[in-house]
């Protein structure tokens, strides 16, 4: 066995001492919190063996294979504790927004309603790219555009879904981290009317936009909190206007401590957003979701949900030779 490997094993180990320190204390609180019900599956300790058989029932459940737990230590270095609270956070997420199923299996787009699949095929405003930056990092575009606060759980959920589930599989991305683009939407009819405070959350219908605002930046920030990967780079492309800077300030708040300190801003970079996307080259970015008109290409995004809805076609029938005898998932693609 050598060197990493043992570090693996050590760091499963300690990362399950962790743990149960966490499983008990929280599961001595009210069960019928979100956080009783996330890790009602969790058992600290008995997967990491090697063997599951004759381990309890949910053992075998998705989020107690082993594979899953060290996509935290590497987000966390390999510190035992950092990465068992930043797996809890993330089973707290993944409950909320998808429920009980995001706990026994790996998320399928099939997950996300119509209405989700079609606003993230045809907006374009979340992309993961296929392409890496010059060191080798999945890039993550965000084109941030005011909506409806009716709309901020289905952007929510969209996040969630591919920060949470389809980034934190590949194990290039758990070890080098993401690079984060965030930008306005590049549409001169969209950037013309929208202010600050649009951006982060457009109420109407009787809304509260200052509560709607609020809502959306504390479940955000929760959403990042629990990530399994890290973000090792953020880039923001906004114009040096008055009305963004309120925007940029809530966003680096939202990223945090760890993010922020690895943020840079294009804002002196040109007067236009493509200028600014230009600028990125310097830092090995070299794909861009925008034509040169500034309109969002989504030939990406409609290729990706093809190619997500022909995985999970896969893992289904492949779930069915995996299956324990309760019916949970263990079968994960990560390496």
């Amino acid at each position: 066995m050598c060197s990493s490997d043992l570090l693996i094993e050590q760091g499963l180990l300690d990362f399950d001492t962790e743990l149960a320190t966490i499983v008990d204390l929280e599961r001595s609180k009210s069960s019928s919190s979100i956080a009783s019900k996330a890790l009602r599956n969790v058992v600290a300790g008995s997967c990491n063996s090697g063997s599951a058989a004759g381990a309890t029932p949910n053992c075998c459940c998705y989020v107690n294979d082993p594979r899953v737990r060290l996509r935290f230590l590497r987000s966390e270095r390999f510190n035992p504790q950092k990465a068992a609270q930043r797996y809890f956070q993330s089973l707290s997420v993944l409950h909320e927004y998808f429920g009980d199923d995001a706990l026994k299996r790996q998320l399928y787009i099939s997950d996300l309603t119509t209405e989700e699949i079609r606003y993230l095929k045809n907006k374009g405003e979340f992309q993961l790219m296929n392409s890496t930056d010059s060191v080798g990092r999945r890039i993550y575009f965000v084109f941030f555009a005011a909506s409806h606060y009716s709309l901020l759980r289905i952007k929510r959920r969209i996040h969630v879904f591919l920060l949470h589930s389809v980034v934190a599989e590949d194990v290039v991305a758990q070890r080098k981290g993401i690079v984060f683009v965030g930008s306005p939407d590049p549409l001169p009819a969209s950037n013309s009317s929208a202010s600050s405070s649009q951006l982060m959350a457009s109420a109407g219908r009787g809304g509260n936009p200052a509560s709607e605002m609020d809502i959306h930046v504390k479940s955000f920030r929760e959403i990042i909190k629990g990530l399994p990967v890290n973000i090792s780079a953020t880039h923001l492309c906004f114009p040096n206007e008055q009305r963004f800077e309120a925007f940029v300030a809530v966003l680096l708040v939202v990223l945090g401590e760890d993010a922020r300190a690895r943020s840079i801003s294009h804002t002196n970079s040109g007067s236009s957003i493509m200028q600014m996307m230009y600028t990125l080259q310097n830092f090995g970015i070299f794909d861009f979701p925008l034509t040169h008109t500034g309109t969002i290409k989504t030939k990406n995004v409609k290729d990706f949900v093809k190619a997500r809805t022909a995985i999970d076609s896969f893992r289904r029938e492949r779930s069915k030779q995996t299956k324990s005898g309760t019916g949970t998932i263990a079968f994960t693609t990560d390496e």
